[in-house]
């Protein structure tokens, strides 16, 4: 019997679960769970394809335009005398959305000017993955897990393409694609658990295509979801306070680098000169910028809460830098008419972020420290924008700045090395971004 990654799937698999939930407790434990939340997706490689009888390339790098929709339903098995692995399996629905840029590689032969094409599209990609995972028990109701897992499954795009030019106006043409891929998946999870054996948490995962069939190219997605779930065959009992830990430092520090996928939802205003060296207003829609990868260097400060032992306060900054396709509006004003033109231009971007952040680290009898928080921040960046559209010779290249307030919910899991020294990775959601990171901390 063959499953193509559709409701039926997410049928049997928990069909399958509810059938052994009688006995798990004979046997292991076993946890049934589902989510939504946000994904964002972009090319490994470029790919070639025929519009109206003419070669286009799409360069790689660029998929996402904007996050989109994504949901999950999944489940895991504990066998009896594993305390810290667990086998699971996943099924993925996640809706990216994307905005290309293609550039003919002969020309079209019968315009004389360098020729864009802009793609639109709407993509499903739908997955399974067998996944292993390593839960450690650290007696805490904060549980967090890292697991990797192999899997596979099936993209369908849904594509609007047009084509512009002074000569033969705007050309469209709409077409739908499957491919099939096979791949990777790396998760980070962080789990809180409720009375009678329901659990609340977080996920973060990342994705990528080792092998694809159809459409012959790879997609590299992230995403970051709330997830909800029950136990079978877990011992009810209500939540127990944290561990204390009387040996515990009052402050700590901590560093480290991130990966991160998403975009900034942020308006830039500027003025650029056209072509006659006129000084026109520019406004860069950023919903677009970072629909490549950026990378994300962090330095925290935290400490204690003097009426809460669990619970610490910090002071955080950030550095982010990458790059991505951004949408720019052109306002041609005239004697008569003004005018707004859109374009697609390429922008770099530097960032700096200053969070206050609240966290929940409950003192475990272990070495595996969990940590669950939220803050608020503030950030202010400069993009610099060059026109890379051949069709279009509004302006070379300008910079803007923006400032804005952007919140974020975080979760890591460190491992304490000695007293004073952990390693840990972690994960957050920015607003239209999810990094994924590794950290160093010390105590004192």
């Amino acid at each position: 019997m063959s499953c193509s990654f559709s409701l039926s799937c997410l049928v049997a698999l928990t069909a399958t679960v509810l059938s052994f939930s009688a006995v798990a407790s004979d046997h292991g434990e076993i946890r049934i769970e589902g989510g939504t939340g946000f994904a964002w997706g972009r090319y490994s490689s470029g790919v070639t394809f025929d519009f109206l009888g003419q070669p286009f390339d799409i360069s790689g790098g660029n998929m996402t335009g904007g996050q989109g929709d994504a949901y999950f339903a999944g489940a895991w098995y504990r066998p009896k005398g594993w305390k810290n692995w667990s086998l699971g399996l996943d099924y993925d629905n996640f809706y990216p959305q994307a905005r290309l840029d293609a550039v003919a590689t002969q020309g079209v032969k019968i315009l004389s000017d360098p020729t864009a094409l802009l793609i639109n599209q709407e993509a499903r990609r739908q997955a399974g993955y067998l996944k292993l995972a390593w839960t450690p028990d650290n007696n805490s109701p904060l549980h967090g897990f890292m697991a990797l897992g192999v899997g596979g499954g099936q993209m369908t795009l849904s594509s609007l393409s047009q084509l512009q030019s002074d000569f033969l106006g705007v050309l469209q043409d709409h077409d739908t694609d499957k491919s099939d891929f096979a791949g990777l998946k790396l998760q980070l999870g962080m789990d809180v658990d409720l009375p009678h054996n329901f659990y609340v948490g977080v996920r973060s995962n990342f994705t990528k295509d080792v092998k694809s069939w159809g459409w012959r190219n790879k997609v590299t997605t992230t995403s970051f979801m709330l997830a909800g779930g029950y136990r079978f065959g877990a011992k009810k009992k209500n939540i127990a306070p944290s561990l204390q830990n009387e040996n515990a430092q009052a402050y700590t520090i901590d560093a480290g680098i991130e990966y991160v996928m998403g975009s900034y939802d942020i308006t830039i205003n500027t003025k650029t000169k056209n072509a006659l060296g006129v000084r026109q207003p520019l406004e860069f829609n950023t919903n677009n910028m970072f629909n490549g990868t950026a990378a994300i260097k962090q330095l925290s400060f935290w400490s204690h809460l003097p009426f809460a032992d669990d619970f610490k306060t910090g002071l955080q900054y950030m550095r982010q830098d990458g790059s991505g396709i951004t949408r720019a509006v052109i306002s041609e004003s005239g004697p008569l008419t003004q005018q707004d033109e859109v374009i697609d231009a390429y922008a770099t971007i530097g960032a700096d972020l200053f969070y206050a952040n609240i966290a929940y680290m409950p003192a475990v009898s272990s070495r595996i420290k969990p940590s669950l928080g939220v803050g608020v921040g503030y950030i202010t960046a400069t993009a610099h924008i060059e026109n890379r559209d051949p069709a279009q010779n509004v302006f070379t290249e300008t910079s803007g700045t923006f400032k804005s307030v952007i919140p974020q919910v975080f979760f890591g899991l460190d491992y304490q090395l000695s007293e004073r020294w952990s390693v840990g990775f972690t994960s957050r959601y920015m607003v239209e971004q999810t990094s994924l990171g590794l950290k160093v901390s010390f105590d004192f």
